[in-house]
């Protein structure tokens, strides 16, 4: 896990090719803001794309080689793009760029979930989600001053990165086949599994609001200024970074189902703040009291789903659950722009609300799931 969590750390270090697309397109080939819209969304449909292939190579593959795969290819293809022109060929390339990207999320997932124990499931979870959150907090804002001397060097930056994660995973020949840690379900998922699946997509219609509203909301509805919305996600972050572990330990005896609930309720009253009062320290409590429901539900969800699921079945349930995500990232934009424009903020934040309500109730009526250590659900 240790090594999984390193590599993620060196690959998140680089990543900041997307968060400076659409810049990408706008300031470095003069398209306009529609088009940049388009050839990003065309990277979100590799990503969703990437979930039922990632699952179809990990029932064939062991889920470190797909990782591998994922973080060897996408570094070329990064190192590649900024020698490709013309729209067509923009659009290839980024649907390309997320689809080989992508792949190595549920794969990492499913290698977690092979390689940990159930009683340690949830603490090897927080260390991976550590690492990435680490290495998030310097990637993007070092491809903010990379952008300043030319673009291309985010993209190199981010290859080279990814290249380092995928040859150390593959120098120290690290496997994760399917052993006796599996006590999940052998057979097609059942209700059980929709349901969760369900509650899964609702709560993750409320986290990337994170990204898909706030911004908007506070940059262009209220009239408040970048830097504002920027240290709300320094806000988010730093929390994370700093007391999601000691999170998890605090909560090591709760019973999962009951974890994901309160943190999606943390959620969903997080951003219903906004709607009660716009004032930046408002604001800011329904960061943190958002943030606080991320570090409940996240590392609880991912430890739910692999104990629930098991053996060759996991890397199809670890592809459903990242594809329900890239469902919703799709989903919400169009969403938020047209509610802001004909209802409001109130309306927004106030339906927000509702929906994780709504995911919290469903996770609420989850089943406990025993495992041998009875702290550990």
């Amino acid at each position: 896990m240790w090594l999984l969590a390193g590599a993620n750390f060196i690959n998140r270090c680089g990543t900041m090719v997307v968060a400076f697309l659409a810049l990408y397109f706008v300031r470095q080939h003069h398209q306009p803001l529609e088009t940049a819209g388009w050839l990003v969304a065309c990277y979100s449909w590799g990503s969703l794309a990437s979930a039922p292939t990632s699952a179809w190579l990990c029932e064939r593959w062991d889920a470190c080689r797909v990782l591998v795969f994922s973080l060897l290819s996408s570094g070329l293809a990064m190192l590649l793009f900024p020698h490709l022109q013309g729209r067509p060929a923009w659009a290839a390339g980024c649907f390309g760029l997320g689809l080989l990207a992508e792949l190595g999320r549920p794969a990492g997932y499913t290698a977690a979930g092979r390689l940990l124990p159930p009683e340690l499931m949830r603490q090897g979870f927080t260390l991976n989600r550590l690492a990435v959150n680490l290495g998030m907090s310097i990637g993007p804002a070092l491809g903010g001053f990379l952008a300043l001397v030319a673009y291309k060097w985010l993209f190199y930056v981010d290859g080279l990165t990814s290249l380092l994660a995928g040859l150390l995973l593959l120098v120290t020949g690290l496997s994760s086949p399917t052993g006796a840690h599996q006590q999940g379900a052998q057979r097609p998922p059942g209700r059980l599994f929709y349901r969760y699946l369900l509650g899964h997509f609702l709560g993750m219609l409320v986290f990337v609001q994170l990204f898909a509203a706030m911004p908007l909301y506070l940059v262009d509805s209220l009239g408040w200024k970048e830097t504002f919305s920027g240290w709300m996600f320094t806000l988010n972050t730093a929390m994370i970074l700093i007391l999601e572990a000691w999170v998890t330990q605090r909560t090591g005896g709760w019973s999962l189902p009951h974890a994901i609930a309160l943190g999606y309720l943390c959620e969903a009253l997080g951003f219903g703040l906004f709607a009660l009062a716009p004032r930046p320290e408002v604001v800011a409590a329904g960061v943190a009291l958002f943030s606080l429901g991320e570090m409940l539900q996240s590392s609880a969800n991912s430890t739910y789903l692999n104990r629930l699921m098991g053996g060759r079945l996991l890397g199809r349930a670890n592809a459903w659950f990242v594809g329900v995500g890239s469902a919703a990232f799709i989903l919400a934009p169009p969403c938020v722009g047209w509610t802001l424009d004909h209802w409001g903020g109130v309306a927004l934040w106030g339906g927000i609300c509702a929906l994780g309500l709504a995911a919290s109730l469903l996770a609420m009526s989850l089943p406990r799931l025993e495992v041998a250590d009875p702290r550990a659900d």
